[in-house]
This record gives structure tokens, C-alpha cells and sequence, in this order.
């Protein structure tokens, strides 16, 4: 007989259901794994550093995952689960949020340096960094129908792909964070406003 529990859909780069877990212990340990990615890159990212971070021996660590790697990739990608747009009926205020969420993951001083260790990761080692790409593509999946929707609900007309319009909008968060050169807020409206106008 099947166990119910392998019929559940996952997310990429999450566990299988284990014994109970103590939530806390498991957040310090992938916040450490994030630190320590943000500050020494996967080179750096050793096992005796993610849990004297996270105040934990060896043996705590190896009963939830077998490498640092694992763990900084989970904790990754439910980080930036918050990437997502978020329909309310309001497609420019949506737009706005999205945009807003995307700069406070990309200026976060943790996520941001892994954002930019992530992306290194993946073009050299994609298949070691495969769920963290599945989980993009899982992300852009959403927010493109969700656009799209929202467009037709809208009655909008743009010109312009939802692809389109997420990938600017998602360029020049990047950007900001990549520079220095912070965007703010009426610089998104302004860019949203331009984006929506009807071909």
C-alpha cells in the first residue's frame, strides 16, 4: 500500500515527512546557513560555520540535512516564496506590491548577497542548483497567469507580453540592489503607469 504522504505534491528543495521537528532549532540553522553563504560564498560554506552560528552540534544538523548546501537552498527558497503578485482587484497597486517586495528581498543584507551566489551557482552548476531553478520557474509560472488575468479583468491592453512586464519590473529591483542606485517608489509607479499605457 502507497503511504499517503508520497501523493503530497512538493515544493522544489523540500523534505520529505520525517518525525515532528522543533521549528525554531530548524530556523536558526537554515538563518545561519543564509548568513554564511551571504558572507563566504559556497566555497566558504562549511559545516563547522552553519552550526556554530546556529549554536548547534553536528549531529543536530545531520538529522535534517546532509550538506550546508541543502539547508541554504531550502531556507532560499521558501525566502523568496514572497515573490509572488498577490491579485486584489487593483492591477496597478498589485504591480506596486510586487515591485516593493522584490526590492526588500534584494536589499535584504542576507538574501541579497544569495540571490547573487545563487544565480553564479546556477549557471556554472545548474543541476546541483536544480531546485532552486524549479522554484523560479515555479514563481514566473504564477505571476505571469496572474497578470494575465489580471490584465483581462482590467480590460488592459498594453502591447506588451506579461513576461515582458514582469521581467522589467524584476530588472530594475535587480538592478537597484546590484548598484547601489536605489529606485523608489514613484520611480515603480512611473514605470508601471508607462508599462500599462494601451498600445
Amino acid at each position: 500500500m502507497k503511504d499517503a504522504a508520497a501523493e503530497i505534491p512538493q515544493a522544489p528543495g523540500k523534505r520529505g515527512v520525517g518525525r515532528p521537528r522543533d521549528p525554531e532549532l530548524e530556523r536558526r540553522i537554515k538563518a545561519s546557513a543564509l548568513e554564511v553563504l551571504a558572507r563566504h560564498g559556497f566555497s566558504g560554506l562549511t559545516l563547522e560555520r552553519v552550526c556554530a552560528g546556529a549554536g548547534v552540534p553536528k549531529a543536530t544538523f545531520y538529522r535534517r540535512w546532509s550538506t550546508p548546501r541543502e539547508a541554504a537552498i531550502e531556507a532560499f527558497n521558501e525566502r523568496f516564496e514572497h515573490g509572488l503578485i498577490q491579485e486584489t482587484g487593483d492591477l496597478r497597486a498589485d504591480l506596486l506590491a510586487f515591485s516593493n517586495r522584490l526590492i526588500d528581498l534584494y536589499a535584504d543584507p542576507v538574501l541579497g548577497p544569495c540571490t547573487a551566489q545563487m544565480s553564479t551557482e546556477a549557471k556554472f552548476r545548474p543541476a546541483e542548483l536544480q531546485s532552486v531553478i524549479e522554484a523560479q520557474q515555479m514563481r514566473r509560472r504564477h505571476n505571469r497567469a496572474a497578470l494575465k488575468r489580471a490584465l483581462e479583468k482590467a480590460g488592459v491592453d498594453p502591447g506588451l507580453s506579461a513576461q515582458l512586464i514582469l521581467t522589467t519590473l524584476n530588472g530594475l529591483a535587480y538592478f537597484s540592489f546590484s548598484t547601489g542606485r536605489s529606485a523608489t517608489h514613484a520611480d515603480f509607479k512611473q514605470l508601471i503607469d508607462k508599462l500599462l499605457k494601451p498600445a
